[in-house]
Formats: C-alpha cells, sequence, structure tokens
C-alpha cells in the first residue's frame, strides 16, 4: 500500500485539531478514526 505524504502545514492543523477534540472529551480511538490514522501512529 502506497503511503500518504501530508505537508508540515496539515500535520500541524490535525495535531491541533486532535488536540482540541481530546481536550474536549474524546478517545484516542475516536481522533484516530477520524483521521483515517492507527492509535500506533
Amino acid at each position: 500500500m502506497k503511503s500518504k505524504r501530508h505537508s508540515p502545514k496539515q500535520v500541524i492543523k490535525k495535531l491541533f485539531e486532535g488536540g482540541k477534540l481530546l481536550n474536549e472529551g474524546a478517545t484516542v480511538a475516536e481522533v484516530t478514526s477520524q483521521f483515517g490514522i492507527t492509535e500506533s501512529t
């Protein structure tokens, strides 16, 4: 499977949004599935 590359700007945006969701009470599993990444990543 070919891996998808993201720009640094996209990575920072996803990390910010993920942190925001976690602060609102979402679980790590919920956040990772929303972004389409694995928990181990």
